[in-house]
C-alpha cells in the first residue's frame, strides 16, 4: 500500500506500521498519468464501438443512405459519413 506523505508518516509513528511514503508531487503525477492513459483507452474504445455500431446499423437499415438515429444520454456518437 502506498500512501501520500503525512497520513502514512502518522500511521507509521503511532502504530508501528511500515507504509511506504510518497511525496505529493510524485503521487499527483502518478494519478495524472493514470487518468491520461484511461482517457486514451476510452477514446480508442469509443471510436471502435462507433465504427462497429455504425456499420451494424447500416447493414440492417432498409435505406442506409437515409439512416437517422435518435440517441439518449450516455450513448456514443455514431459516424454515418
Amino acid at each position: 500500500m502506498i500512501e501520500f506523505a503525512g497520513k502514512s508518516t502518522l500511521l507509521n509513528h503511532l502504530f508501528g506500521t511500515n507504509f511506504r511514503e510518497m511525496d505529493a508531487f510524485r503521487g499527483r503525477r502518478a494519478y495524472i498519468e493514470a487518468a491520461e492513459n484511461m482517457l486514451e483507452d476510452d477514446v480508442a474504445s469509443n471510436k471502435g464501438t462507433e465504427t462497429f455500431g455504425s456499420s451494424l446499423m447500416r447493414q440492417h437499415a432498409k435505406n442506409p443512405d437515409k439512416l437517422f438515429v435518435l440517441t439518449h444520454c450516455n450513448t456514443r456518437r455514431y459516424d454515418f459519413r
